[in-house]
């Protein structure tokens, strides 16, 4: 069985894709970043933009006119677009919102079945691409991200630190720590985000890490120290 996982906008789009297509390589499948002879192709879309709402049409409905037997399954914040015209792609077969997310492995898992042989997948990167972070608690008027992706939330720290560890010890020499709003880190928890990176730091050393984007206004002397050492 055959897997395509195409990506659209951000960091963390990616991120959320390479663990999907990680845990999809486990289970059998052979997963790609490509769509040559796709039986499904899983699309993680971005709307931040008009332009990317057409990029994303465009690509739907290129899959379908090249592989009209695939089962196509759409994601990411353009399902989430509370304006019901640009959210409309009737070419897939089923939508899962944000939120829905990581149900997307248990259904490909009940639905169709992989291969004999272990999978396999070409996501496999120098970098790896860690999510720490989701939403956004901004609300600023340009901007859509903060109604696709929620209320801003962090991820354990435990579990962040050791998967971290777990990917070191898989060969990647670099953790890349993405997020919607990654400076608002731990926030909700009264946990700034420079303690949890000396904590990482200290966890996957010799590895290099680095912050994918995050806002000048987050950035503490204690960050900065962490950070640019």
């Amino acid at each position: 069985m055959n897997i395509s996982i195409q990506t659209l906008g951000c960091k963390v789009n990616f991120a959320e894709m390479a663990d999907l297509g990680d845990r999809l390589a486990r289970a059998g499948f052979n997963v790609s970043d490509r769509d040559d002879e796709a039986d499904v192709c899983v699309i993680n879309s971005c709307t931040v933009t008009a332009q990317a709402d057409r990029k994303l049409r465009t690509m739907v409905h290129g899959l379908r006119r090249r592989h009209p037997q695939a089962h196509l399954i759409l994601t990411g914040c353009h399902v989430d677009n509370p304006n019901p015209r640009l959210s409309a792609v009737p070419s897939v077969d089923v939508a899962f919102p944000n939120v829905r997310k990581p149900e997307i492995f248990d259904y490909l898992s009940a639905n169709f079945a992989p291969a004999a042989q272990p999978g396999s997948t070409t996501f496999t990167r120098s970098r790896f691409f860690l999510k720490v972070q989701d939403g956004c608690n901004h609300r600023c008027t340009y901007c859509i991200v903060w109604r696709t992706r929620g209320a801003s939330r962090s991820d354990d720290e435990g579990q962040l630190i050791e998967r971290a560890q777990q990917a070191v010890a898989e060969g990647y020499g670099e953790i890349v720590l993405t997020g919607v709003d990654l400076g608002a880190f731990g926030r909700e928890r009264g946990q700034p985000l420079a303690p949890f990176l000396r904590r990482l730091l200290g966890a996957i050393a010799p590895a290099r890490l680095r912050l994918s984007s995050i806002n000048a206004n987050d950035f503490t002397p204690v960050t900065s120290r962490l950070t640019w050492r």
